[in-house]
């Protein structure tokens, strides 16, 4: 499996898959940007939202680009619309993650979520 191909599935799964998938490949020092209320959160706290909550159903990916920095970094952006259980409509939200190779494998030390629908607000103004 390629490097890419790996860090996209890996990227998939964080929609979906239970906290103790994000113990294991989420770095320590990682932060995530989440649109408003959550805002900046710990990975312990990312971690904790996610133990209590409901997860993602499915995801979409669109508009992926994948840009290598060196051999130990690797930056993701894309598209994502996701669908969860109780929630009225697709969720849509453009994301950024960086990776860094260690030892392990490809970790995330940095996620960023923003809304797709306050983005078109923002720029329709």
């Amino acid at each position: 499996m390629s490097d890419d191909t790996e860090i996209l599935e890996r990227e998939k799964l964080f929609w979906s898959a239970s906290s103790d998938f994000y113990e294991q490949w989420v770095a320590r020092e990682a932060l995530f940007v989440f649109p408003s209320p959550a805002g900046i959160l710990s990975r312990d706290q990312a971690i904790e939202g996610i133990r209590t909550g409901v997860r993602w159903s499915s995801v979409e990916l669109s508009e992926v680009s994948v840009q290598h920095v060196g051999d130990a970094a690797v930056s993701v952006a894309y598209l994502a619309q996701a669908v969860k259980e109780g929630l009225a409509s697709t969720y849509s939200a453009l994301v950024g993650s960086v990776y860094l190779r260690d030892e392990q494998g490809w970790n995330s030390p940095f996620i960023s979520i923003h809304s797709y629908d306050s983005l078109k607000c923002l720029t329709s103004r």
